[in-house]
């Protein structure tokens, strides 16, 4: 049996998905989990599982056996995921999940946290770091964390991924690039908050290459994965509109800003950095390009 063995869930998904080449590259057996089938990625091995069933979980940990497991699965519906009850059943299931993972011979563990576990009311511009208090204040925030904690207490090595902001392709059409993307290639006016949110927004794609990195390694608790590049919301927007040439076609303040958005929201990537060694640069304006072209030919 191969020593490296990966079980993903959520491979077909907007994150998972990105982790199965980087996976293959680094020498993996991947078996890649779905509910609504694969992709056509050779030599990834697809199985279809009802997660939240704990009958299918433990039929497919005893078929595959995996020395790995990389959860990315979890209820994600655009606007409503935040405070959606299907967030205390994968909580229960992921759960449920690790532990039989961990019992039948399973050697490490990557969960996907988020930077939702942090307290959002800071006020100051310091980076957010993996020590900083945790104090969620969406009910999908506090599964997460809470996911944490019942990993952490296993005997098992593990890693815990705090995702920062997302984008890329197969990205949901009602998130702000692909949005904003859509929009501007219509020649209509993007409509947005004031922008004056900073964040750090990465592209899944390298995010993917970074997750199969931390797998790979024996770093152990959580680790911030961003892209290292920080900007506005605004400028964001305004990048999407002239890449689009239409550099006009936006108007801040059109929507209210939401109350409860952290001004600032950059993390701390030196764990990601000097211990998984994790270095690749993000250049934001290509990535944005490649989906711009994407999208123009749909």
């Amino acid at each position: 049996m191969p020593d490296k063995v990966v079980l993903v869930t959520g491979a077909a998904g907007f994150i998972g998905g990105k982790t199965l080449h980087p996976l293959l590259d680094l020498g993996y057996e991947v078996h890649g989990v779905s509910h609504k089938g694969g992709v056509d990625v050779p030599r990834v091995q697809w199985h279809s599982c009802d997660l939240l069933n704990p009958v299918e979980t433990e039929k497919l940990l005893a078929r595959v056996r995996p020395s790995h497991l990389l959860h990315t699965a979890w209820h994600t519906e655009h606007g409503k995921f935040w405070t959606a009850p299907e967030n205390t059943m994968w909580l229960e299931a992921s759960a449920d999940l690790f532990k039989k993972f961990t019992a039948q011979g399973g050697k490490r563990i990557l969960g996907i946290g988020s930077c939702a576990e942090y307290d959002w009311q800071r006020k100051n511009k310091a980076l957010w770091k993996e020590t900083d208090l945790c104090r969620p204040h969406t009910p999908y925030g506090r599964a997460k964390l809470a996911l944490l904690e019942k990993l952490s207490a296993l005997d098992a090595s593990y890693a815990w991924a705090r995702l920062f902001l997302l984008f890329g392709p197969d990205e949901k059409p009602e998130r702000l690039v692909p949005y904003a993307i859509r929009t501007a290639l219509g020649g209509e006016t993007v409509r947005c908050s004031e922008g004056t949110q900073i964040r750090d927004f990465i592209d899944t794609r390298i995010c993917g290459r970074a997750l199969a990195q931390v797998l790979d390694s024996d770093v152990t608790g959580v680790i911030n994965i961003g892209s290292g590049e920080t900007m506005s919301v605004a400028d964001l927007v305004k990048k999407i509109c002239t890449l689009c040439g239409y550099p006009e076609n936006i108007k801040l303040g059109a929507v209210p800003m939401n109350k409860d958005d952290p001004p600032f929201m950059v993390p701390d990537l030196s764990r990601l950095h000097n211990e998984v060694k994790f270095a690749e640069h993000q250049d934001t304006s290509r990535a944005l390009s490649d989906l711009i072209s994407m999208m123009r030919q749909y």
